[in-house]
Formats: structure tokens, sequence, C-alpha cells
């Protein structure tokens, strides 16, 4: 019985000079944007925020505050401040989400001037 012999040094050099664009795409693309972090009303991305400072800035009762994931809306011309995509919360939506009507201040965000 005969042993075949594999020349791995030309078999990984083939590999690399003939892929290395495919491999660099692969190190460095891009990370798809979660859709839980997507404002519900315009599609803005959100950024994080502790729930803490959610109730500590809403005007409405802190019952409707759900133990959940909050995000800021910082487009000017939606009228959503906080938000939540999770399906976690106790009302059976999908979403909840709090307008600039129902904080205590004005948001800068939300009306620079």
């Amino acid at each position: 019985m005969t042993e075949k012999k594999h020349n791995t040094e030309s078999v990984s050099n083939n590999i690399g000079d003939e892929n290395p664009k495919i491999l660099l795409q692969l190190q460095t693309a891009p990370k798809p944007v979660q859709l839980a972090r997507l404002c519900p009303v315009n599609g803005s991305k959100g950024k994080p925020v502790p729930g803490q400072t959610v109730k500590a800035l809403l005007k409405v009762s802190l019952r409707l505050v759900k133990d959940d994931q909050y995000y800021f809306c910082s487009d000017p011309d939606c009228p959503v401040v906080y938000f939540t995509n999770s399906n976690s919360n106790d009302s059976g939506d999908v979403k909840q989400t709090f307008t600039k009507d129902q904080v205590r201040e004005a948001v800068f965000q939300k009306e620079p001037t």
C-alpha cells in the first residue's frame, strides 16, 4: 500500500492566493443592526438607555414602565423618545413607546430650539 503525501504548504498558499479579498471581507463585514434597536415609528437606530433613566424622566405611571431594555430615538422629527421592541412585556404588545408628551422635561434632541 502506498502512502500519499500532501504538500500542505502549497495547499495553504493556494487558498490564500486565490481568495484574499473574500477572507478580508469576512473579517471586516459590518454587523447587521439588531431589529430590537430600531425605532418602531421611523426605523432609526436607537441608543440603549437604562430603565432607571426612563422611569426618572417619564410623567406617566411607573407601572407602565416594564422591566425591559429601552432605547432612545434621537430623530427630531419622530415623536417617540423611548421605546422597546422586545416581546417580554406583560401587555401582550411586541413594543412599547413613550413620546415627547410623556416625558417630564423637554428633550434637547427632539426640541433643539
